[in-house]
């Protein structure tokens, strides 16, 4: 057959250094032993100074509603709101037992989960009761004649029926039956049916914020109208530039250090760019404009060489590239090609060449997660998904009827990067065992038009993230954004039993074979993840790494961390 790669609308070229990673000696699978990281110097607690905070997300708020689903912007409401809990990071992240690093985007599992907003809570099958903090004070906002007040259950009662009415709420809207106070400092949640995923669909998840009735009442869209009960107050947004928040004298947070209770936040000032363009990002980091920040891999050895005082904490970024079959109908729907496609992908030297050396294969779900089996523990015959055999996967082709191979089209948004090096890569793998790939190219809507409707013929190309708890709930054939259609009575039922099941260590075996169920009948194939990269000044003290303590929340980190200013001026800035 010959060779034929057809670009529509667009083009690219194929990822440079294929030839050479193909030529790689290590073993599909095995990852190189990480250097250990040195654990951030301490230090006596300070309090003052201006932080400037590159969180992930550096984009301008279109909209300072959240609950409308403005969530790329979500960083800029997140520090003067509060949640009713989040991921405790202070009692098992890595400043405390460490049994959770709180680097998967929207993956805590309940038993990582803290009180925010709530003192405590309990959960049923019925539903959730959350019992307030007594004190907790909204800060007021006298452009909408709001006075400082306490927080109220009525209040909460008020922002929850708020989210469950924004698009975001559609899914809490299934299994909420009722949300009402009881008393001053009580509210309850009766459920239709108990749903797993009722923190990251109602209570921490995207666009779970819960504004004051005076600001909902004034127009929570406006940031002028905003005020909320969180460790900042917001003070200025300027358009193109920043969101600038002043430290909540009255939060009642506190962190304990060295046996010492402080209260929090430590800093007077928090500063959250907006760059939307990396080179200016960069730049500012380098000039120390910025004193935290997510980095991309491709910056990594220029940062190296040219601020080599840097501190850098890297970990298996949050999402990969998936690659999605139409299983619903034409040749995917046989088992055995799907299987004979992942044979025949070198996931090392993707690795290599796309992930520029650092990235883990078999990243679903990501490690950490309790759903999580290791690759050397996955069954035999799961396990040869991963173990690169051109040979095998043209015999398998051969098997199921395709000696010769077949032609396949492939819909991918070719102005994302990391999805057109992965396209460019498997189009050369795939030449290989005789499957010729066409790209078609699309623009962002059209893209996802067809994940919603699964109306395309071929493979479908898009990135996808790795929190179980979350990810597994869509692999569901009712789900709607489940591209590849792939339908399985089995695992629809386990999934339902799964979602059902109040006991998360029961929730947890189930979710963890069924992990394992999908990959082994690749309902779509997971790329290898990369890592994600947050680089720091030394000068910001008491922060390892903690990257999501709710949807993309940072917050309760930074209130932990300070800045050793004498530090800061000895280095010059």
């Amino acid at each position: 057959m010959k060779k034929r790669i057809l670009w529509v609308g667009v083009s690219f070229l194929l990822v440079a250094a294929l030839v050479l990673a193909s030529c790689a000696e290590a073993v599909p699978g095995e990852q190189e032993e990480e250097e250990e990281e040195e654990v951030p110097v301490v230090g006596e607690p300070q309090y003052g100074g201006t932080l400037t905070f590159g969180d992930r997300y550096l984009y301008e708020p279109r909209n300072w509603d959240a609950t409308t689903g403005a969530w790329m912007a979500s960083v800029h409401f997140y520090p003067y709101l509060s949640f009713l809990v989040l991921g405790d990071v202070e009692k098992y992240g890595p400043r405390g037992t460490n049994d959770y690093a709180f680097c998967l985007h929207q993956e805590i599992p309940d038993q990582y989960l803290g009180g925010d907003l709530a003192e405590s809570w309990e959960v049923s099958e019925e539903g959730l009761v959350f019992h307030l903090r007594e004190g907790c004070m909204y800060t007021g906002n006298e452009s909408i004649g709001m006075e400082p007040r306490e927080v109220t259950a009525e209040d909460v009662v008020i922002g929850l029926e708020h989210i469950m009415e924004g698009p975001l709420g559609a899914g809490a809207s299934k299994f909420v039956k009722d949300i009402y106070a009881e008393g001053r400092y009580t509210v309850v949640i009766d459920f239709n049916y108990y749903e797993f995923l009722w923190g990251p669909m109602l209570i921490f998840g995207m666009g779970s914020v819960l504004y004051p009735p005076e600001v909902i009442e004034a127009g929570a869209e406006n940031w002028r109208n905003q005020c909320g009960s969180g460790p900042f107050i917001l003070k200025e947004y300027v358009s193109g530039s920043a969101s600038t928040y002043e430290r909540n004298p009255d939060h009642w947070g506190t962190t304990t250090i060295d046996g010492v209770e402080y209260e929090t936040p430590f800093i007077d000032e928090l500063v959250l760019p907006i760059m939307p363009d990396e080179l200016t990002a960069i730049a500012a980091l380098r000039t120390a404009k910025i004193d935290l920040m997510g980095v991309a891999v491709r910056y990594v050895e220029t940062l190296a060489d040219t601020t080599p005082e840097l501190i850098i904490h890297k970990y298996v970024s949050g999402g990969m590239v998936c690659v999605s079959p139409q299983i619903a109908h034409g040749i995917f729907t046989d088992r055995d090609v799907r299987r004979a496609l992942m044979v025949g992908i070198d996931m090392q030297a993707y690795v290599d060449s796309v992930l520029m050396g650092e990235g883990l294969i078999h990243p679903f779900p990501s490690p950490g997660s309790p759903y999580y089996t290791p690759l050397d523990e996955l069954p035999p015959e799961t396990r040869l998904l991963f173990e690169y055999d051109p040979d095998l996967a043209k015999k398998m082709l051969a098997d199921a009827g395709y000696p010769d191979g077949f032609e396949v089209i492939m819909h991918m948004k070719p102005d994302n990067v990391r999805d057109a090096d992965c396209a460019a890569f498997l189009v050369d793998q795939w030449a290989k065992i005789g499957v010729i790939v066409e790209l078609n190219g699309l623009e962002q809507t059209v893209h996802e038009a067809l994940r919603f409707n699964r109306e395309f013929d071929g493979i479908y190309l898009r990135d996808d993230a790795l929190g179980a708890t979350t990810e597994l709930a869509q692999r569901k054939t009712e789900a709607a954004n489940l591209a590849c259609s792939w339908n399985d009575a089995y695992f629809d039922e386990q999934l339902s039993i799964a979602q059902r099941t109040v006991d998360a260590d029961e929730r947890s075996r189930i979710l963890k074979e069924m992990a394992v169920y999908f990959i082994d009948d690749v309902g779509n194939i997971n790329m290898p993840a990369g890592m994600s990269y947050k680089y720091w000044w030394p000068w910001l003290k008491n922060y390892y790494g903690e990257e999501d303590m709710g949807y993309a929340n940072s917050i309760p980190a930074v209130v932990r961390m300070w800045i050793d200013e004498d530090l800061k001026e000895e280095m010059g800035f």
